[in-house]
């Protein structure tokens, strides 16, 4: 049919819509090309199956059923957003307007916001403010991660941004040393000190008594000195309540000079601009007389409520480490397996501090257990920093613990440089096994198996100049001088020459790790007892173990007349056997003209074919020397 014919015959047009279980007919109107059906409202996901009926007047077409799934449509909008905490210490998203998308501008009549957080899903409201919406997100910690998504109406039409994602963070503070040096002195004039401390703040009403007993109830004084860091660059008043007097310095400037006896409590006030993250230089000294005795310094500014100058942002002393603790860790996995022969970390040092911090000063650790025990490599697949600058080594950190935490340590070559401010170091590693035995990664303390996006991972642990600045080690026992507890293990045994007359010995001895742990072999050794009639020398040859052939030691040992042991021992490089398993190693023993060995009256001898594997006890387990399995004879 022709497009002419189409616009003569076609002058109905209607749609049969199924919406759950709910049938209805709607009209569909004609214009700018196409047909249309307003069919109601629904939520996102609904399936809505479709017939449409065109026609004539005379006939009537019917098409076959469709089925639909409504979805919002999702667009890539750019918006800037920004996060502050309120007063009332809730976290509040700005989002600015104007939201476009490619070339559209939205007109926006109403917004919510979809946000996760921390492994919560929920969607608020957003209130319109000048310039923008607002979306109070709740008491969130410092670098929290907001993963959010805009929901909007522009007329009859709802819209969806793509996911994004931004890390709430408190303006920079130190983490070291909270509070102030106090100094208190037996008298008015800030001489003959008794005692010093760190106080967290300045808010002491001592009424008609005394801070120490040292100092007495009247004419004593005090001196606070230390750091002071603000949270935003602007111009602070700074109030001091006081009974009697009191001075104020702000970097070695004379801000409140209050220097005078009193009969009641009053306050004083001076200004100062300061620099948000920066460490001012702050000093309140203060002096009682006689009466009641009380000191307090509060601060506002714009954008800071009047409230006591608080802990977290006083500071005894400034560390060499002051712009190093800016720095926090990120990490996702890219095998995400509990159990696994190789380790992929994505791991991202970031500096959030107003400072750039120098690389050579700063370590990683990536903590985890190497179950086998067996030699390991760390390949560098990539460093934004570049991966000839990167140094990486594993530490085991208690070598008399088989079952010790171990991490893999990151450090930075001198001359690598600094991370800026608001900077990104991205490392790629892979961590395996010589050997490519597995590790169970599962129970590893860095391992967060949600990790399978880039997420906060303070259980790997940064250090400026040996000092922790990030995360929480591990908590490792310290074993000194408690003697170590002897695993529980025994020795299977199966033999290849069962006949009682032989020219060989050939033991098939089955090492088994029954304890909780795993069991570093080379502290393990085995006996097998026999007697050499011959008495002539013996030499033993091993031709497999799980372990590995090269990792077994073995000797014969001549004891009273004609009786013998042939023993095992294990090399460093055997490694680990882990709980619940065991290790088959096979060999022959013989005398140097191959006599016949009479195998009846052995110690360790049973007649059990090769494979058929029975526990032993004349077969005797030594770990450390100390006898664990078997008796002697």
């Amino acid at each position: 049919m022709s497009d002419s014919q189409k616009r003569i015959c076609t002058f109905f047009c209607e749609s049969n819509v199924q919406i759950g279980t709910t049938t209805k007919t709607v009209d569909m109107t004609f214009g700018s090309g196409r047909w249309t059906a307003a069919i109601g409202t629904m939520t996102e996901g609904t399936e809505i199956k479709v017939k449409v009926l065109y026609g004539t007047g005379v006939d009537t077409i019917e098409s076959n059923e469709h089925t639909l799934t409504y979805k919002i449509p999702v667009l890539d909008m750019t918006f800037e957003t920004s996060m502050e905490r309120n007063t009332s210490g809730n976290v509040v998203m700005k989002i600015a307007t104007p939201i476009k998308s490619e070339d559209k501008t939205f007109t926006v009549q109403s917004l919510k916001v979809k946000v996760f957080i921390d492994g919560e899903e929920s969607e608020k409201t957003a209130t319109a403010v000048t310039g923008g919406y607002t979306v109070d997100l709740g008491p969130l910690s410092s670098m929290s991660e907001v993963y959010y998504q805009l929901k909007l109406v522009e007329g009859s039409k709802l819209y969806m941004s793509e996911w994004k994602m931004d890390v709430y963070k408190d303006a920079p503070y130190i983490d070291y040393r909270f509070g102030l040096i106090a100094e208190y002195f037996k008298n008015k004039e800030l001489s003959d000190i008794k005692m010093t401390r760190i106080d967290p703040n300045i808010d002491y009403n001592y009424g008609s008594g005394t801070p120490s007993e040292d100092i007495g109830d009247d004419t004593f004084s005090i001196r606070w000195k230390g750091l002071l860091q603000p949270k935003y660059s602007e111009e602070y008043t700074f109030y001091l309540t006081v009974d009697d007097g009191a001075r104020l310095y702000i970097d070695d400037k004379l801000i409140i000079d209050s220097w005078t006896n009193k009969t009641a409590a009053g306050t004083v006030t001076g200004k100062a601009v300061l620099k948000a993250g920066q460490m001012h230089k702050i000093c309140v000294e203060y002096f009682e007389n006689t009466g009641n005795a009380s000191v307090k310094l509060e601060w506002s500014s714009a954008k800071q409520t009047r409230q006591v100058v608080p802990k977290g942002r006083v500071f005894a002393k400034e560390s060499d480490d002051y712009k190093n603790a800016m720095l926090f860790a990120r990490y996702n996995y890219e095998i995400g397996d509990a159990i696994t022969p190789l380790i992929i970390p994505n791991i991202e040092i970031s500096n959030i501090g107003p400072e750039k911090v120098d690389l050579t000063n700063i370590t990683l650790r990536y903590w985890f257990t190497n179950e086998s025990g067996r030699p390991q490599s760390a390949e560098l697949y990539y460093a934004s920093c570049g991966s000839p600058n990167v140094i990486a080594k594993f530490v085991k950190v208690d070598e008399n613990n088989a079952n010790s935490e171990q991490y893999l340590e990151i450090s930075f070559k001198s001359g690598v440089g600094f991370i800026e401010p608001d900077g990104i170091i991205n490392l790629k590693l892979g961590l395996h096994c010589n050997n490519w035995a597995n590790y169970h990664q599962g129970d590893d303390y860095t391992f967060d198996e949600a990790a399978q996006m880039m997420i906060t991972n303070s259980k790997m642990t940064i250090y400026s100049k040996e000092k922790l600045i990030w995360g929480t080690e591990p908590e490792i026992l310290d074993n000194t001088g408690i003697p170590e507890v002897a695993p529980d293990m025994k020795v299977q045994y199966a033999t290849e020459t069962t006949a009682l007359t032989s020219n060989q010995i050939a033991p098939a001895l089955k090492l088994v790790n029954i304890d909780e742990k795993g069991v570093d072999l080379s502290k393990v050794k085995i006996r097998y007892y026999f007697t050499n009639e011959s008495g002539r020398t013996q030499s033993a040859t091993l031709y497999y173990a799980d372990c590995g052939a090269a990792n077994v030691n073995t000797s014969i040992v001549n004891t009273t007349g004609n009786n013998s042991y042939y023993e095992l021992s294990f090399k460093e490089s055997a490694g680990i056997l882990a709980p619940s398993t065991s290790l088959v190693i096979n060999s022959v023993v013989t005398s140097q003209d191959y006599g016949t060995y009479n195998q009846a009256d052995d110690y360790s001898f049973i007649a059990t074919g090769n494979g058929n594997y029975v526990d032993n006890g004349k077969i005797t387990c030594y770990y450390k020397d100390q006898l664990i399995w078997g008796q002697e004879p």
